[in-house]
């Protein structure tokens, strides 16, 4: 969460440049709903930003929306001043399990992620929808037990609907289906400048 909260364009810029200096052409990055939800255009544009640069030092983006995990503390008021050493989750679990949240505000944040950042947009490898949903502990959803499930299929199938078809659902680890769920750019080719 602290890396958008106090995000700085030239350390992304600087981190850029020795990532591809030392090779690397893809990068996994964690987005965060509270933050998003406290400072919004800020927060996309500060995403663009980091795809943006990403791509012109030769890195894909996969950028993670929803992340499931915890590690440190269990704080269910999180926020985006949240600043404990905890990796929270996004969102908190108790907005995840809470239908007409999806709805009312987890949709409004994919509608402004996709807007952001379209398909085809240069950098912009693929979406790894949900980070661990397993992670989290059991779903407080009626009739669902475990995993939180349905959470993952709602906002896969909705990011599926925001980008039109022109993007793939991928499952990276299909040995582990809880690992991760992902949905590819067209334009990627896995050498991290599109086609």
């Amino acid at each position: 969460m602290l890396q958008w909260t106090k995000y700085d364009r030239a350390t992304t810029e600087r981190d850029m440049a020795i990532a591809s200096a030392a090779g690397f052409n893809f990068c996994r990055v964690f987005l965060n709903f509270h933050v998003w939800e406290a400072e919004q255009e800020v927060f996309l544009s500060k995403l663009t930003h980091f795809v943006a640069t990403a791509h012109a030092h030769g890195v894909s983006v996969m950028p993670i929306p929803f992340d499931l995990c915890w590690f440190g503390c269990r704080n269910e008021t999180v926020s985006a001043k949240s600043a404990g050493k905890c990796w929270y989750p996004s969102p908190q679990f108790s907005l995840a399990d809470d239908k007409s949240w999806w709805s009312s505000h987890g949709e409004k944040y994919v509608d402004a992620l996709v807007g952001a950042l379209p398909a085809g947009t240069p950098g912009l490898a693929l979406w790894d929808v949900v980070n661990e949903p397993e992670s989290g502990g059991a779903s407080g959803l009626p009739g669902e037990k475990g995993t939180r499930w349905l959470f993952v299929q709602h906002f896969v199938k909705y990011f599926q609907s925001k980008t039109k078809s022109e993007c793939n659902v991928r499952v990276p680890y299909p040995a582990v289906l809880t690992r991760s769920v992902a949905i590819e750019s067209p334009d990627y080719n896995g050498r991290g400048r599109g086609r």
